[in-house]
């Protein structure tokens, strides 16, 4: 399809399958004030499009029953806003982003909780830029967020996920950049942000700005970051400042292994960590402990 597509003031509910599937194409796609709710598959599906415009707007994407509430896929050269959207109580994601390239994603004002699975999945986002403000994926059974081997930047503001039956936030070989600023992260079952880069190691650095991370069930923050398979030093910053991070049960946040050779082949990352203006009390263990890397 290739055109122009407005679903204004749309009710799609009750459906045996998806309520909205989109299929192939360059669209200019418009979506507002609409009702997509207790539908026997994924609310809404969006797949296979180059160089489309999408515009989600003022949205209810409520308990359905197999599947997503909102799944983006195969998106090249795109542009996409969500905004005002409620991803509320699906079988799987509130959000599921999967295989984007070269696509510029923003989202705002939008919650994405109590979902059966993760609140915000994204894997292999290749390109492009993904920011996120004021967004809320709490109290979903696994993950507020989850980002998978993509190598888009990732930005957002002013946001939380408290109460996730796993992480709050994490992140699992994903390269380039993360910021976090006036995130919060509370009362996750296990960390409330984790940092996993193994096997590939290809984040380049972290900022958690003016964070508050607290009482979550293991640590506050833990990273685990080691060897990568191509030569050389890998240089990673990390920086944590003006943030609290408080009352974690296994400690506040936790930066290792100490060894980051493999198969009896050495490689290093040269860590710069910036640790400046936080609050750090009242966590069961220790406050910051750093095991490695070299």
């Amino acid at each position: 399809m290739t055109g122009t597509l407005e679903l204004i003031n749309v009710n799609s509910s009750k459906n045996q399958a998806s309520g909205i599937v989109i299929d192939v194409g360059t669209l200019s796609f418009q979506m507002s004030d609409s009702f997509v709710e207790e539908n026997a598959g994924q609310g809404l599906h969006i797949v296979n499009q180059v160089n489309s415009t999408i515009n989600i707007n003022g949205t209810q994407f409520i308990r359905n029953s197999n599947g997503e509430g909102v799944h983006l896929q195969a998106l090249r050269y795109c542009q996409a806003l969500l905004a005002e959207v409620l991803s509320l109580g699906n079988s799987q994601n509130g959000a599921l982003l999967a295989r984007l390239s070269d696509t510029r994603l923003n989202v705002s004002s939008c919650k994405f909780d109590g979902n059966s699975e993760t609140g915000v999945h994204v894997d292999y986002f290749l390109r492009g830029g993904l920011n996120l403000e004021n967004v809320s994926t709490s109290n979903n059974n696994r993950y507020g967020y989850i980002f998978h081997f993509g190598d888009t930047s990732i930005n957002i503001e002013s946001s939380s996920s408290f109460g996730n039956g796993r992480d709050g936030f994490y992140v699992e070989n994903q390269e380039g950049e993360v910021v976090l600023k006036d995130f919060a992260a509370r009362a996750n079952r296990r960390h409330g942000l984790q940092f996993l880069d193994k096997y590939s190691a290809r984040l380049r650095s972290v900022y958690l700005l003016n964070c508050n991370v607290s009482e979550n069930s293991q640590y506050g923050v833990q990273f685990y970051l080691t060897y990568r398979f191509t030569e050389g030093t890998e240089n990673y910053t990390i920086k944590v400042a003006n943030s609290t991070i408080l009352n974690n049960r296994l400690g506040g946040c936790m930066l290792y292994p100490a060894d980051c050779g493999w198969g009896g082949v050495r490689r290093q990352r040269r860590v710069q960590l910036l640790f400046t203006g936080n609050e750090v009390k009242r966590n069961k263990k220790k406050g910051l402990d750093i095991l490695g890397p070299e």
